[in-house]
Formats: structure tokens, sequence, C-alpha cells
């Protein structure tokens, strides 16, 4: 058919109308800590100055922990084959052991049967507090007593901190999901269904090299128009990389640059790869998926 000349003129518009959310990071002085500095000022804004610290370090933890996930809270999968443990106390594993660094000592979890918003939340118990963590197998000890097989907490299910549910903002896995937007699927006002534009391009490669899976996906987000310019790994498939790359792998020094600028002599080095629109770097970040 013959196109009309009013056709070409059309712009197309949508507006992702934003909404906020609140996240807290909580700071407190036992009374015994007043007490036993009074008189010593220097030694009560010390104290004062490491749970402050230590709070607002929480907070940026978490903050880059959800920017690469879904305001659903969803931290990790438990394993899809090793069940919660039948014990005093109850051990759960991860499906990716590597996400063990998501989780601290007396942290107050919970299971959901899926990711997405809306997931059902297991009950028995509603919540178990981590006691221990080990680094490399993976698995949270919890300080539930399940010795008497009493959880429906399952294989593949989602962890998420107690009171997180659905109450993250909306990370990587939302503003670019794995699977197309179906119908009446709204993200912020915003109808995404055939309009790959506005959720991104997606491709697998689990079984390619690293430096293929990049160079794949790098040039299909360029065919939308994209110019992929930083590629973020967990610090495992970063080390892949480097294996993988071998005599070929080259850094350079990236300064890190602000909204006032840049920061100076701030740095840090990045491993090169060459894209359609130019070299792409690669950095390792704690937070991202393994």
């Amino acid at each position: 058919p013959t196109r009309r000349s009013s056709d070409l003129t059309q712009v197309r518009l949508e507006d992702f109308v934003l909404t906020r959310v609140n996240n807290y990071s909580i700071a407190s002085i036992a009374g015994e800590v007043v007490e036993s500095t009074r008189g010593d000022s220097y030694a009560f804004l010390s104290a004062l100055k490491l749970k402050i610290d230590t709070a607002m370090n929480s907070l940026a933890d978490d903050l880059e922990t959800s920017l690469f996930r879904r305001s659903s809270g969803a931290l990790a999968q438990l394993s899809t084959s090793t069940a919660p443990t039948v014990a005093n106390p109850m051990v759960l594993t991860l499906a990716q052991p590597e996400e063990i660094t998501l989780f601290e000592i007396d942290m107050s979890i919970e299971a959901y049967d899926g990711a997405g918003t809306g997931a059902t939340e297991r009950t028995t118990p509603t919540v178990a507090v981590v006691a221990g963590l080990n680094y490399d197998t993976g698995t949270i000890t919890t300080d539930y007593d399940n010795s008497g097989g009493s959880t429906n907490w399952a294989t593949s299910d989602y962890l998420k901190v107690e009171g997180d549910d659905d109450a993250k903002l909306s990370g990587y896995e939302d503003w670019f999901p794995g699977t197309a937007p179906g119908s009446g699927d709204s993200f912020f006002g915003v109808d995404r269904e055939g309009l790959p534009r506005l959720y991104g391009r997606t491709y697998n490669g689990a079984t390619d090299q690293l430096e293929d899976a990049a160079i794949q996906s790098q040039s299909r987000a360029s065919t939308f128009g994209g110019v992929p310019d930083l590629f973020l790994l967990h610090h495992a498939q970063c080390r892949r990389f480097i294996l993988e790359l071998g005599s070929k792998k080259e850094y350079s020094e990236t300064q890190a640059v602000t909204a006032e600028g840049m920061m100076a002599n701030v740095g840090y080095r990045t491993i090169k790869v060459q894209g359609d629109h130019g070299v792409i770097d690669v950095v390792a970040a704690n937070k991202c998926q393994a």
C-alpha cells in the first residue's frame, strides 16, 4: 500500500509517569553508650559517626542491589533442586551461590513463590532470621527450627527482606524484562506491548563465550539506535571474562564522573570490548545478578 505523506509526519509519544518509593536505614545510639561517653564529646561523636556511616553504607548497598532488580523486592532464588533442610536450624541453599553477598547476619527474610509483584508469601515461617552465611556454598543458616518438617518454603522460591515486598524501586529487571510485556501490562502508565524500544532487546548468551555474548547483545541494541558504552557483570562473570580473553584483554583507566563532572583522582580499571559504535567498558558490579 502507498503511505500517505501525513503518515510520515505523525509522532507517537509515550510518557512514563514515575512514582516515588521510600527507603530507610536507621541509626540508633544505645543509652549505655550515651552514659559511658558523658563528658567526652569526642568519644560520643566517634560512636555516632560509626553508627551513621554504617547506616549510610547499608542504604547505599541496598540501593545498588535494587538497581539491578525488580520493585517486588526479590533478592535471590532458592535452589531449584535442594529444598530447605528438615533440621534445627533450617538451612537454605541459593540457586546462585555468589548472591550470598546480598544477605547479612540478623537480616529478617521472607519467602515468596515468585519473583514478580503480587507473588504469594510462604507463611511457615512468615519470617526467618539469618544466623549464619557460607560464602563458599551459598547457604544461609536461619534461626528457624524445622526439625519437624514444618515449613512451606520450597525449591525455586524467592527471598525478600521483611517489609520489602512490592516496595522497592523499579530496577533493570523491570525496565528491561526478560520476556516481552503482554497486553495490559502497564508500566508507569505505558502499555509496552509490541514496542521493544520501550523495554529493550534480550539476547541469551548462556552457551557463548562472554566476549561473543557481549558483541552480539550490544549489536542488537545498536540496531534500535542504542549506543552502549558500558557492560556490568557480577564479579564471578568478570573473572570468567578475563580468563577467556587471556592475552587479548586490554585495560584502561576510566575516571568516575558525577553530575558535577569528573571526580579528581578517582578512577578504576576497565576491560575493553569493541562495539558497533566504539569501545565499551566492562565493569564488575558486586550486586549484579550472578
